[in-house]
């Protein structure tokens, strides 16, 4: 509905479309998007990995003037995307000249639903349940209405932003008791990584594997692994991006499964987390990009991570 509006608004031609998709996403998903692009008015319709959107983004927008700086001919880039049910990483080789960006071949790709930022607010989620239900006694019925569930899940997406940059975080749910009370209370980050200690094993675990299977591609590619170690180094080899990228554990794994693969590989690198990417516009402009410079005009739509 929403890309029907946006093309009833503008009225320029447009004779093709982007989707990007989660890299999760199975084929009868991809093809149920191109159903709804085509019921929506685009002529050509294409669905591409949202990871691919972000590589292309990064590659186009960011990395040029920095790939100069740093005298970077083929720079390795580990790019990863926490969205809101799944994590994907993609190790893409650049082929720069100057700050220009000639083009971009994925190396590794992969995805995983044990990460995410639904994972971390259903894991808040549950905290608040268990404090409110300490008090059961108050509640209508004993337990969770439909309503007091909506406002625990408002209260729980709260306090996962603040906790992103604090060690805890209150929250408050107005009218929770059947007197009308309200709830308030503390949730801290150990509590959070206690209930999702899954979550940054995960994250380690992808970002391990992707760089493995990234740099063995490189490697039989006849590309040197060192370009890895270079980018990383300059500050350009490891960027993330999305409504997770902040939150702290996911960082902690992401870190830790990097190290892990270049302790594997013998490479020796001191490269730091990046977030220089809007996580709002990258896949979308990422995916458009490349069709701007046609004659026509196209759209992009991002679809949701789920």
């Amino acid at each position: 509905m929403l890309l029907a509006h946006t093309l009833k608004q503008d009225k320029s031609e447009r004779v093709g479309g982007v989707c990007t998709a989660p890299v999760s996403a199975s084929w009868a998903q991809r093809a149920a998007l191109l159903d709804a692009m085509f019921v929506a008015g685009v002529g050509e319709g294409q669905v591409v990995d949202g990871g691919s959107c972000v590589a292309a983004y990064y590659g186009l927008l960011k990395l040029g003037s920095q790939a100069q700086q740093h005298s970077l001919k083929d720079p390795v880039c580990l790019l990863v995307d926490v969205g809101y049910s799944s994590l994907s990483a993609t190790l893409c080789r650049f082929n720069c000249l100057g700050e220009r960006v000639l083009g971009a071949k994925v190396l590794a790709q992969q995805s995983t639903s044990q990460c995410g930022t639904k994972l971390l607010d259903d894991a808040i989620f549950r905290i608040i349940e268990k404090a409110l239900l300490k008090q059961k006694d108050r509640l209508i019925g004993g337990k969770l209405s439909p309503r007091l569930a909506a406002r625990v899940r408002k209260a729980a997406n709260k306090a996962k932003t603040v906790l992103s940059a604090n060690t805890e975080a209150s929250w408050d749910v107005e009218c929770a008791f059947e007197d009308g009370g309200d709830a308030r209370g503390l949730v801290s980050r150990t509590e959070l990584e206690k209930e999702t200690g899954s979550a940054e094993a995960a994250a380690a675990a992808l970002c391990n594997q992707v760089v493995q299977d990234g740099l063995q591609r490189l490697k039989d590619a006849g590309g040197s692994l060192e370009s890895f170690a270079e980018s990383l180094n300059a500050g350009v080899g490891f960027e993330v991006t999305g409504g997770g990228a902040a939150v702290p554990m996911v960082k902690k794994g992401l870190e830790r499964g990097l190290q892990t693969a270049l302790d594997k590989r013998g490479i020796s690198a001191s490269g730091s987390l990046g977030r220089s990417m809007n996580p709002f516009e990258a896949p979308a402009l990422g995916a458009v990009r490349p069709l701007l410079d046609q004659k026509n005009a196209a759209t992009a739509v991002c679809a949701p991570d789920t």
